[in-house]
C-alpha cells in the first residue's frame, strides 16, 4: 500500500520519466508515511484520447490523472502534503504544468487491503518510520529477503 495508478495519453510519458515518476511516488509516501518502498506501486495506463472526455468533450493530451489507494488514517494536513509533493515532482518529470496533474486519494480500510499475502494492520502516525515493521515480521523468511531486495 499504496497503489498509484497513473493515466496519461499514449506515448505521453517516456520510459525515462515514467522511472522518475514512480520515484518521485515512492520516495514521497516513504518520506511522509514512513511505509517502506517494498509496499508502494505504481501501474501506468495509457488510454486513447477519444476514450477520455471532460464536460463532454475529448481531454487535452498533457493531462495526467492519479488515483492513489491507500490505507485510512492519515490526518488532512498529511493528505495535503503527499497531494502536492506528487503533484509538483510529476509535474516536473512529465514537463507539464501542475494544473495538468490530477490527483485523487481513495482511503481504504486496512482490513480490505491483503498484500504480499497479508492483511494489512491499521496506519499509526506514531508508528512512523517504522509503520509496517509488525507486518514485515509476520512474513515469511523467503518473502523478507525479496521484500528487502526492493527496500
Amino acid at each position: 500500500m499504496p497503489t498509484y495508478n497513473i493515466f496519461t495519453s499514449p506515448a505521453k510519458l517516456t520510459l525515462a520519466q515514467k522511472e522518475e515518476i514512480a520515484r518521485v511516488c515512492t520516495e514521497v509516501y516513504h518520506e511522509e508515511f514512513g511505509i517502506a518502498r517494498y509496499l508502494v506501486q505504481v501501474v501506468f495506463y495509457e488510454v486513447a484520447n477519444n476514450d477520455r472526455y471532460i464536460g463532454a468533450k475529448p481531454v487535452q493530451s498533457d493531462l495526467v490523472w492519479i488515483r492513489c489507494d491507500v490505507r485510512e488514517g492519515r490526518t488532512p494536513d498529511m493528505k495535503a502534503r503527499l497531494l502536492h509533493r506528487v503533484q509538483q515532482g510529476v509535474a516536473k518529470a512529465a514537463d507539464i504544468s501542475e494544473e495538468a496533474v490530477w490527483f485523487y486519494l481513495d482511503d481504504l480500510a486496512s482490513v480490505n487491503i491483503m498484500e504480499w499475502g497479508h492483511i494489512m494492520p491499521p496506519f499509526r502516525p506514531e508508528l512512523a518510520p517504522h509503520q509496517d515493521d509488525p507486518w514485515f515480521q509476520a512474513v515469511s523468511a523467503s518473502l523478507k529477503q525479496r521484500l528487502q531486495q526492493l527496500a
